[in-house]
């Protein structure tokens, strides 16, 4: 079994190469999979009928705030961290337009933030690796699947996904790629 000592911000990147060198992103994480939009859709309690695609792009009409749900993002430290970065968000941003605001709804939301980790396959390259986290533990690793997406009634459509390697315990980098992506859409919005 290999060791790695990976501190959380350079984790992210030796997962990354170790799946890029094996083939294993491209295989089974680079494209959404069956097994993957059926945890969707049971997350969402969509029927299997329910179409999930993946959408390039997307535009938000500004003028009220986007109105974000942080939708079932299991761990609650990356919750408090989106959060946090949300309301320090909204305090630079005068503007209205540029603002954000959390909604319990996900149908009410126009878009939702998403994270859930898992078990990477047992037969993947990155599932042999240990990880030693800052505090000197060892850790197996997991996939961090994290999106923002449109929630319908009856379906989703996926904006951005990003399937990254973390640890148990791990927020503070996962919290911080979900708001780079908020960030993204926002400055995408303000420039319409």
């Amino acid at each position: 079994m290999s060791r790695v000592v990976a501190t959380s911000l350079n984790l992210v990147f030796l997962i990354g190469s170790a799946l890029g060198q094996s083939g294993f992103v491209n295989q089974n994480l680079g494209k959404m999979n069956d097994e993957e939009r059926a945890v969707l859709r049971k997350g969402f309690k969509l029927p299997d009928s329910a179409t999930i695609t993946e959408v390039k792009k997307r535009s938000f009409a500004p003028g009220a705030p986007l109105k974000l749900c942080l939708e079932t993002i299991l761990d609650p430290d990356v919750r408090q961290d989106v959060a946090n970065w949300i309301a320090e968000w909204n305090q630079k941003e005068p503007d209205q337009s540029r603002r954000l605001e959390i909604v319990a709804d996900s149908l009410q939301a126009d878009v939702s933030v998403l994270r859930y980790v898992r078990p990477p396959p047992p037969n993947s390259l990155i599932s042999k690796l240990v990880f030693t986290d800052p505090q000197g533990n060892s850790q197996a690793p997991l996939l961090a699947y994290s999106y923002l997406m449109v929630r319908k009634s009856d379906a989703l459509e996926i904006l951005w996904r990003k399937v990254s390697g973390t640890y148990q315990g791990e927020h503070k980098l996962s919290a911080k790629v979900l708001a780079n992506e908020l960030k993204d859409l926002m400055k995408e919005r303000g420039k319409r």
